[in-house]
């Protein structure tokens, strides 16, 4: 059985050069029902600016992806 997986492996024909240089996360907790989080993000120019976000508590685990790139 692990011939057959090792000769059966394909090469890694990912791109990485597509990913981003880095990736920052934050885990925040939230009660149910509204949440508005506030981002202060520094500029590369030095200049803030600040972002609200509003989410929905549902109790569980979610997620929620923002990029500065918009």
């Amino acid at each position: 059985m692990q011939l057959y997986s090792l000769l059966s492996e394909k090469a890694d024909t990912r791109n990485w050069q597509t990913l981003p240089s880095e990736i920052r996360y934050a885990r925040i907790p939230l009660k149910k029902g509204d949440n508005a989080i506030t981002l202060t993000l520094k500029g590369a120019n030095g200049n803030n600016e600040t972002k609200t976000i509003n989410i929905t508590g549902t109790g569980k685990m979610q997620f929620y992806n923002y990029s500065t790139l918009r």
